[in-house]
C-alpha cells in the first residue's frame, strides 16, 4: 500500500481505497486538497522548505499521514 489514497476520517487517517463508502457516511472526510486552499498549512509549509518531495505518487499520503 502506497498510501497515496490516504485521507482523515474524523481526524484519523485511513487508506480510502480499501474504506468502503458506507463507513464513510456521515463521517468528515479531509483530503489533502482540504488542508488549505493555498498550501499555507505547516506540514505543508514544511514539506516546501525542506525540500522532502522524493515522488510526486506517494507525496499527499506522506503528508496527510504526518498531519
Amino acid at each position: 500500500a502506497c498510501g497515496a489514497c490516504s485521507v482523515l476520517m474524523d481526524g484519523e487517517v485511513i487508506r480510502s481505497c480499501t474504506t468502503p463508502v458506507s463507513a464513510a457516511s456521515g463521517r468528515h472526510i479531509t483530503t489533502i486538497e482540504g488542508l488549505s486552499s493555498d498550501n499555507s498549512h505547516p506540514v505543508q509549509q514544511a514539506w516546501i522548505e525542506e525540500q522532502v518531495p522524493q515522488c510526486g505518487y506517494c507525496q499527499s499520503g506522506q503528508i496527510i499521514n504526518a498531519v
